[in-house]
């Protein structure tokens, strides 16, 4: 019962006491159905919140044939891009710069192989 928090208990001296308050169950109980009472308010008022974030992110977002033919052309767009970035990476070792870059290291990697 002392792990369940319903007997209370105090060490005095050598001896150890131990007690039981009749409302002590009772006023715990009390607080905790009070604290869930407000979380669960809090809560109702972040979904009454959120549900009117939805409504007005979803103004001007209706479903019509004008959406979709965005909606289908964006995707087209995006995998051209996909397409073209892959066709970039192809053509990335015969990037002007790089090779100057490497240019600019070759000989001192050469001397020091020399010395």
């Amino acid at each position: 019962m002392i792990g369940d928090s319903r007997i209370e208990s105090d060490k005095i001296g050598l001896a150890n006491y131990y007690w039981l308050f009749p409302s002590a169950a009772a006023n715990k109980s009390k607080r905790r159905l009070e604290s869930l009472e407000k979380e669960l308010e809090e809560s109702k008022a972040k979904k009454i919140k959120l549900e009117e974030e939805i409504a007005e992110a979803s103004v001007g977002k209706e479903d019509s044939e004008e959406r979709q033919s965005d909606l289908q052309l964006q995707k087209e767009l995006q995998q051209e891009k996909e397409a073209l970035d892959k066709e970039l990476k192809k053509f990335a070792d015969n990037d002007p710069e790089l090779v100057k870059k490497i240019g600019k290291y070759k000989p001192t990697f050469f001397n020091n192989f020399r010395n």
